[in-house]
């Protein structure tokens, strides 16, 4: 049987590696004293699947203040900014820690109009589509809902087309070109027993 890589593509790869681990093992700490830190705000998620009768329980969550002001405020994500005081048999929020509940979220980045090379700190080349800004951040990503009703995924896909659609508000926070914008679903634990 022949190889199924020739040899000078495993030779290539092979010194990628080499000089990766090299990296790792050599390369000393920063001393650097600044932290950057990224400012939260917490607000609160309306699940589409975890629910108390037909009122949806509602999480506690903390995305960045740099999201939330990017996409346009909380009323924008289908999030509260305080605790309704109708809120059915729930009378405080849950945590999203340790729930199982991943909530939904719009993620979002610019692109770059032009791809750039950019290489690793071991020499190895990559191509870069996103818009790499001063502050540092390039990825965002909010938890998003509805604010009031019913929570269905139909809802969700909609306010996210109104915002990221090809005539959506935040349209322009993807850039001209290589910009992208996806939707990602709760994921919730479901069980019952007889």
């Amino acid at each position: 049987m022949g190889r199924r890589k020739p040899a000078w593509l495993q030779e290539r790869e092979f010194n990628k590696a080499t000089a990766r681990e090299t990296y790792y093992r050599t390369r000393t700490p920063t001393t650097s004293t600044t932290v950057n830190s990224r400012k939260q705000v917490q607000l609160f998620y309306r699940s589409m699947f975890m629910k108390i009768g037909a009122e949806p329980l509602i999480y506690a969550v903390r995305p960045t203040e740099a999201a939330i002001t990017a996409i346009g405020g909380a009323a924008d994500a289908g999030l509260l900014a305080a605790m309704p005081a109708t809120a059915g048999a729930q009378t405080a929020p849950l945590s999203i820690r340790g729930s199982g509940v991943t909530p939904s979220k719009a993620c979002w980045y610019k692109g770059a109009s032009a791809p750039v090379g950019d290489t690793t700190p071991w020499s190895s080349r990559w191509i870069r589509y996103y818009d790499k800004p001063a502050t540092g951040q390039s990825h965002f990503s909010v938890p998003f809902s509805k604010a009031t009703g019913a929570v269905t995924s139909a809802d969700l896909q909609g306010a996210f087309n109104a915002l990221f659609g090809p005539t959506g508000s935040k349209k322009a926070l993807l850039g001209d070109e290589n910009g992208r914008a996806w939707l990602q679903l709760e994921r919730a634990p479901l069980a019952y027993s007889s």
